[in-house]
């Protein structure tokens, strides 16, 4: 086995615990990664991530190899790989990581954040989606919980052993039905056939007396049970629920990579093999399976079949819903963005608590394969909620331009302009938009950044309809707990985890300044 390269990050030896802090998060930390010049070298890389640095910076004056890498942002576990191809064609790798930690927002702020994306996302999605569903049990990715897991796995466990009780008391005492068959038999034997046959053309001949020859094999009809009922296929399909649900899950927990979820995979995998034992096992083996709920008098009035229709409503009212956030890909690296969209979704929920949703393209349900994408997409309102006697329309990151866009606004300085949020309306005579932007950064003194100012006294000035300013009021959203400053028609809210009271008393009045 080849020898460690000595290689350090900023100074620190890779194999130790390494945690770096940005000094200063505007201004991006370089981090600097150093090991000793090796000789009979034919090539040497290294990457951080995605990111290739390619060969090292060496100097005729330096006996060592350096790197440099900016992190743009990015925060949490750094995976690198140094790859060195020595002069004889081998080929040496040697992985390393570190820790990246933000400094403007301290490391509890950042979990925090993390936590409260899924807490915020399953809140949103039980508010905005089906009433039906207020029982769900969800399971987001969650950045170091395994609780949803676990919840999950327990909830799954009484439907499978429902599921199983049902079949052995089937297995015991079945209801079945005859079947009538052809299958060819010997004419000695065949006890219900057509006669018609006898006078068929045959291969083979026996010679009856006083009859003549006649067919040695007729098709005669047989006989049998049958247990391909609705019932019975109705419960195959709820199996195949109870499947679903267990392959959903061990998606989700094998794509977690801050949890050790090995116990809770292998019981997955156990689970999966009963139920597919249960699907094979009689009465229903063989047999298709149904989607569709069965009304029947086996159903209502039988004790072996009513655990039936009991099995199918606890699986209806208490779905087990795989809530997946499509775009914002937890967990995320990307601090500014992890902020900026959870900042969305605090915003839609504030929204949700205000009015009435009246339409939303937020959250993407399928029903049949018990699964919520929530996903920030730009094209569509994210929202439209009625507030008093106005429908407000949320918007992510909206883009305006010289020309108009579909509803007529535009930018007035011809400069493209991209705000975070953008929540729209129509009136009688015009329309107007309330803007607010996501700001992950603070100022020395824990106020507003001047220049984070900046942006918002932009976005006022410059968005506009049919030739005049529409900005009714700007805010700026940045990471400080429970702080409102207001200066005229633009704002400063600190908003953090659990702290939105702020942001709704500034939503709450100027949403309402339309109806007075």
């Amino acid at each position: 086995m080849a020898e460690l390269i000595p290689l350090t990050i900023n100074g620190i030896d890779s194999q130790a615990t390494v945690h770096v802090t940005a000094s200063a998060w505007n201004e991006w930390a370089v981090v600097n990664m150093a090991c000793p010049a090796q000789t009979n070298v034919r090539n040497a890389q290294l990457s951080i991530g995605a990111d290739n640095l390619g060969v090292p910076q060496v100097s005729p004056f330096d006996p060592t190899w350096r790197w440099s890498w900016l992190p743009r942002g990015q925060a949490g576990t750094v995976y690198g790989r140094l790859q060195i191809e020595w002069a004889d064609g081998e080929i040496q790798q040697q992985q390393f990581q570190f820790e990246l930690q933000p400094h403007l927002l301290d490391r509890e702020l950042w979990r925090a954040l993390l936590n409260d994306l899924s807490s915020l996302a399953r809140s949103l999605a039980l508010r905005i989606a089906s009433p039906s569903f207020a029982q769900a049990v969800l399971v987001p990715l969650l950045p170091d919980d395994p609780s949803p897991f676990l919840e999950a796995l327990s909830l799954i466990n009484q439907s499978s052993q429902q599921a199983s009780q049902i079949v052995r008391s089937l297995q015991r005492q079945a209801k079945s039905t005859l079947e009538r068959q052809p299958r060819t038999t010997d004419l000695g034997t065949a006890q219900q056939f057509k006669l018609d046959q006898l006078a068929q053309p045959s291969e083979r001949y026996h010679v009856l007396e006083p009859y003549g020859l006649v067919p040695e094999q007729v098709q005669a009809e047989h006989a049998q049970a049958s247990f391909d009922l609705p019932e019975h296929r109705w419960l195959i399909g709820l199996i195949q629920q109870i499947e679903r649900r267990l392959r959903n899950l061990r998606r989700l927990a094998r794509e977690q990579r801050q949890l050790d979820l090995t116990s809770i995979q292998a019981t997955i995998e156990q689970r999966l093999t009963a139920l597919r034992q249960l699907r094979q096992a009689a009465p229903l083996a063989g047999l298709k399976a149904r989607q569709q709920p069965v009304q029947s008098q086996l159903i209502n009035r039988d004790a072996r079949y009513r655990p039936i229709r009991q099995l199918a409503r606890s699986l209806h009212e208490q779905p087990l819903l795989t809530l997946e956030v499509g775009s914002l890909a937890l967990p995320l690296a990307d601090v500014p963005t992890l902020y900026e969209q959870w900042c969305a979704l605090a915003v839609a929920q504030v929204l949700a608590e205000l009015g009435q949703v009246e339409a939303q393209h937020l959250l993407i349900d399928n029903p049949q394969r018990e699964r919520w994408v929530l996903e920030l997409n730009s094209a569509t309102p994210l929202l439209s909620v009625r507030i008093g006697s106005q429908l407000w329309h949320l918007r992510y990151q909206a883009r305006f331009s010289a020309q108009p866009d579909s509803d007529g606004f535009y930018s007035l300085d011809r400069y493209l302009r991209i705000p975070d949020l953008v929540l729209q309306t129509a009136t009688a005579n015009a329309k107007q938009v309330l803007v607010l932007d996501a700001k992950y950064r603070r100022a020395p003194d824990q106020r507003v950044p001047q220049s984070a100012l900046d942006d918002v006294y932009a976005y006022r000035g410059s968005l506009g309809y049919n030739g005049q300013p529409c900005v009714l009021a700007a805010a700026i959203l940045y990471p400080q707990a429970n702080t409102l400053e207001e200066f005229g028609s633009i704002a400063a809210i600190g908003l953090i985890p659990n702290q939105l009271n702020q942001l709704k008393t500034w939503l709450e009045r100027w949403l309402n300044q339309l109806d007075q």
